[in-house]
């Protein structure tokens, strides 16, 4: 049997590009480097343009994030889009829901309803892939040359610290150089170098578990709202395994399967969870 593999999305590969160096220092000085180019360190170059505040974006790979990631925004979220000035393309393509069901084999267990607010200028929940939020982000980015410097296939390999800033050091497939800075703000995600480097720790609960998120393209014509087009869950063993499927606003269908640490085990992943939830 033969597989074809297609991406819903039309990814842009940037080079890598050196700043001018002296004795391998970048000549200029910067005021704000956000090491990582995804949601939040996008966003906060935005933020800080907005204020007029130059910055340098280092990011490691060398595109938008590939695959759905984070699918789900809040309105909270999509009301900081609004100030950054890119809300308008994530709500076009993204899907707004309001109810999620939790199935136990084929009964339902719980059935999530979110409060509607008539008066709020966004829903409360929308779904999008992460890929195109980065890249509307970046859309916006483009329009603030002069403010914000994104930089690919450029991570950060060392921090040091100095009584006038912060000195750092960038690998790239051009070779490595330093640059200075005035301030430095870990933005490359859970296993960030920064903040490895300067002994910082995330505060708070988390919840330990392993995913597969898998990303299908489908035609679909379902309305919001309608059973299958927000949010479904279905549990195939008791503490095993977690099926979750949601339809975006292109037709295309996240299903993520996630199965907890709490007793290990030899099985694969269910099957029947993606199939139950898709159908």
């Amino acid at each position: 049997m033969h597989t074809s593999f297609t991406s819903y999305f039309d990814y842009t590969q940037f080079p890598a590009v050196l700043p001018p160096l002296a004795q391998g220092r970048e000549v200029a000085r910067h005021p704000v480097v956000i090491a990582g180019g995804g949601p939040i360190g996008f966003a906060l170059a935005l933020g800080l343009a907005r204020h007029g505040v130059r910055s340098v974006v280092l990011e490691a790979d060398d595109s938008v994030c590939t695959g759905s990631r984070a699918g789900c925004v809040t309105r909270r979220t999509l009301e900081i889009f609004y100030q950054l000035g890119m809300a308008a393309p994530v709500l076009q393509q993204g899907l707004p829901w309001a109810e999620g069901w939790s199935y136990f084999r084929t009964t339902e267990i719980f059935h999530l309803q979110m409060p509607v607010d008539t008066g709020a200028k966004f829903p409360a929940l929308l779904n999008i892939q992460q890929c195109y939020v980065e890249q509307f982000l970046l859309d916006e980015i483009g329009r603030h040359p002069e403010l914000i410097d994104v930089r690919w296939q450029q991570r950060v390999q060392q921090v040091i610290k100095r009584e006038d800033g912060v000195e750092i050091t960038v690998g790239t497939p051009l070779g490595d150089y330093r640059l200075d800075c005035d301030w430095l703000v870990a933005a490359d995600g859970a296993r960030s170098t920064v903040r490895k480097a300067l002994d910082l720790r995330f505060t708070g609960t988390r919840y330990d578990g392993r995913y597969v998120i898998v990303d299908i393209k489908m035609k679909i014509c379902r309305p919001a709202g309608a059973p299958g087009s927000t949010r479904r869950r279905t549990r195939a063993r008791p503490c095993c395994c977690t099926s979750t499927a949601a339809t975006c606003g292109d037709s295309t269908t996240s299903c993520a399967t996630a199965k907890t640490p709490r007793k290990p085990s030899s099985r694969p992943m269910c099957s029947r969870a993606c199939k139950a939830t898709l159908n």
